[in-house]
């Protein structure tokens, strides 16, 4: 096989030509974007945790439910939503799409997590 390839080296090189062009015309069509616009209806923080050997029910019952009562009262907060797994909490915060305010928010959704002992 590489005697054939030594032997035919226009060929090889016509084709590793072809390749790169290929490549080339590929990247370019490629679309893309440096800073992709956020969604329209999504403003909003997760939240992740992770206790490495817990079960969905002890993930639920002693992580998801005290942070979700804890934030769900709080003045910008729409929604609140959780996903408990194995060993992994991932909480969804909504806000309001008038909050004035979303770093002080996220600021008070940090400090009240914090607060849960």
């Amino acid at each position: 096989m590489m005697a054939l390839l030594i032997e035919h080296k226009r060929a090889v090189h016509l084709l590793f030509i072809m390749v790169l062009l290929g490549g080339y015309l590929s990247l370019i069509q490629l679309g893309r974007e440096e800073l992709p616009e956020p969604e329209d209806d999504y403003e909003g923080v997760l939240v992740t945790s992770v206790w490495a050997g817990a079960s969905p029910d002890e993930v639920d019952r002693q992580l998801a439910r005290p942070i979700h009562s804890a934030i769900k009262g709080m003045a910008g907060v729409k929604e609140v939503d959780s996903e408990s797994r194995e060993g992994f909490l991932r909480l969804r915060v909504r806000f309001d799409r008038d909050m004035p305010d979303p770093a002080g928010l996220i600021r008070d959704i940090s400090q009240r997590i914090n607060q849960i002992t």
